[in-house]
């Protein structure tokens, strides 16, 4: 019923000529929130530790996981992290050893937390007590990449991503266990709340940061770290009121920026704290309103929510453009709610596939436990007021025969046969972009053969000027071409034009201009590339140019996960076992050269396991002003 009228209310507002954008400042004015939301202090998302529920809700087995986890952090030291680790990113800009030791010591707390709410015993207090003044200590809650000086100055409580992450870990943590951390400090909770007030709550109020400007992950983030901050800590009911108007202003601006197809140009792996953070913010309101405010079922917002499986490849496989990693685990703690919430049964199916492949049920620690980040308490706990519920969804692998989005220009689409096909046309201005204007993925039987090589390790170069001199974010690098020896160029104006997708029952047809993505003196005039993917016949990739002159060869460029061989003189075979492909051109208009990438990074080497990275140049041969070119991609 609350879902009809919010949905009427939505459909009110528009035919009263209500503005598209600001739909969240639109239906939740400071009237609606002074009428709906809790007073301070009266925040009560789900039952504290001591009460029976989890008992009775959550299964014994996820319990026993929880604790056994936790206690593996029993007397563990919380070692500070030294300032010479913290300087490391003004000095040489590494990033990750100060990340990796604060995101260790967030997660022994989080995990020792979840420990003791499922226990109930009081086994883990000692340790969790000794955590929060721990933290109470640390000079600056966030990492060294958002900071704007060498060393943290406890005057400068900048608020962003990890600061506000770690200030939601704590007030959770009271929130949950108050009872029993005052039997051992009886002002501990208090001195915590107070923390969070002057770290979080009074910068976030009067800075006009960054991040409440842009429609991106920062935005969505940071906005439901705060919002837990103002629900749990701020004690005035007026400037409650006023802070979360900032918050649904914020989350307006992220909301508005996105275009109606839905697509995140940061990709999937931005997903969870973009669309998923929009969604987290809207249910800690619902939550505080008793489902008065919540996140509005538009076209626009499904279409967020519907992104992540339709990006989905097979075997864990997500399409990868952008910094993206080619393999993820989304959290099921997000993906579930958000489809409920939006009544959207594939994402539910989804989310019910990925707990049931990792095994949730038995061993939810492993999905709690997010690789490379601390697990959120909040997002956890919400979600397990639903496992009854979760336990009995229909778990299904989304499998979308096709998709397309025409605002952010991303096509995915599949045969019955096993190929995947992906790719895009945009503008090299994109979020967390890559110089990648037409490029493609194909994946056979779920597993990759022709990549996006993803995101490398982030050091204080993947942000600045020198970007893209960043292997991973070269177009050189991506499958696309080198037109008379160039590559394309980052900012808006290099763009796609003429896009068109089609589709009909045997075959599905990408075609777009490439030209304007390449800086002037590529001389190129037009670049038509055609993406064919046929049901019978696999992929074929048609390249239709002019030059107005010629200055060096041309190479079409191909990135493959697997070692690839010459054959025959007009075959390369991409050796992935029973995943094999072939690319079968003319030799009449192309030759054929291949080389290993060599690179050191760990998180490229990661992402792709053991398999080595190749490059093949199919090098245009002659030199014609004017030419009709293809090759074909087809199951081995």
């Amino acid at each position: 019923m609350k879902k009809k009228l919010l949905l009427l209310c939505i459909l009110t507002l528009s035919a009263l000529g209500v503005r598209a954008d600001r739909l969240l400042m639109s239906l939740y004015t400071r009237q609606v929130l002074e009428a709906s939301i809790v007073q301070p202090q009266q925040f009560a998302p789900v039952p504290r530790a001591a009460s029976p529920f989890w008992r009775q809700t959550v299964s014994v087995y996820m319990r026993h996981s929880y604790i056994n986890n936790g206690r593996g952090y029993l007397g563990k030291p919380w070692t500070p992290i030294p300032p010479s680790v913290f300087r490391e990113y003004s000095l040489n800009g590494n990033r990750t050893n100060y990340e990796s030791r604060s995101f260790a010591l967030r997660k022994q707390l989080a995990c020792m937390v979840m420990a003791e709410i499922m226990q109930d015993s009081g086994h883990f207090i000692d340790d969790i007590v000794k955590g929060l003044r721990f933290f109470q200590q640390e000079v600056w809650w966030g990492v060294p990449a958002h900071y704007p000086k060498p060393l943290p100055d406890p005057q400068l409580q900048e608020v962003d991503l990890f600061n506000a992450e770690t200030a939601n870990l704590l007030a959770w943590t009271c929130y949950m266990l108050e009872d029993r951390i005052r039997q051992k400090d009886r002002r501990l909770c208090q001195n915590i709340r107070s923390e969070i007030r002057r770290r979080i709550l009074i910068p976030a109020r009067t800075t006009d940061y960054f991040w409440k400007r842009h429609s991106w992950n920062h935005n969505t983030w940071t906005c439901a770290n705060w919002l837990s901050c103002i629900l749990f800590c701020e004690e005035d009911r007026q400037q409650q009121i006023s802070d979360i108007l900032q918050v649904l202003k914020s989350l307006d601006v992220f909301i508005d920026g996105y275009p109606a197809d839905g697509g995140c140009d940061e990709g999937p792996n931005y997903w969870d704290r973009a669309t998923g953070s929009l969604f987290e913010s809207m249910q800690l309101l619902s939550l505080a309103s008793g489902g008065k405010v919540a996140l509005p079922p538009t076209d626009k917002i499904k279409a967020m929510a519907s992104y992540i499986y339709k990006m989905y490849i097979g075997n864990g496989y997500y399409v990868n453009f952008a910094d993206c990693n080619s393999r993820l685990t989304p959290n099921v703690n997000i993906l579930y709610p958000l489809g409920a919430a939006l009544g959207d049964e594939a994402l539910k199916h989804h989310a019910a596939f990925i707990a049931q492949k990792n095994e949730y049920f038995a061993h939810p620690w492993t999905l709690f436990n997010p690789s490379g980040v601390f697990p959120s308490l909040s997002r956890e706990l919400c979600f397990l007021r639903l496992i009854p519920a979760f336990q009995r969804e229909k778990a299904e692998e989304a499998h979308p025969a096709s998709s397309w989005l025409p605002d952010t220009e991303v096509l995915t689409a599949r045969t019955t046969r096993g190929l995947f096909l992906a790719a895009k046309g945009g503008h090299n201005d994109e979020s967390h972009n890559h110089n990648d204007v037409g490029n493609f993925i194909v994946y056979a039987d779920g597993e990759p053969v022709i990549i996006d090589i993803g995101m490398g390790t982030y050091t204080s170069q993947t942000f600045s000027q020198g970007r893209y001199g960043q292997l991973y974010c070269r177009s050189a690098y991506h499958n696309v071409p080198l037109i008379n020896g160039c590559e394309q160029h980052e900012g808006r104006q290099y763009r796609a034009k003429r896009v068109n997708y089609s589709t009909s029952g045997q075959q599905t047809t990408f075609s777009l201009d490439l030209s304007e993505a390449y800086p002037p003196e590529t001389a190129v005039r037009k670049w038509e590339r055609t993406i064919l993917l046929e049901q019978d016949n696999g992929v074929t990739i048609t390249e239709d140019f002019a030059l107005s002159r010629y200055l060096q060869p041309t190479d079409l460029v191909i990135v493959c996960c697997g070692k690839p061989s010459l054959r025959s003189g007009n075959e390369i075979l991409i050796d992935r076992g029973s995943s094999s492909c072939r690319i079968i051109f003319d030799r009449r208009q192309l030759s054929a050269s291949i080389e290993k990438i060599v690179h050191q990074d760990p998180a490229i080497r990661n992402a792709w396991g053991n398999n080595e990275l190749y490059r093949i140049k199919l090098r245009v041969l002659g030199k014609k002003l004017n030419s009709k070119i293809s090759y074909a991609i087809r199951k081995a």
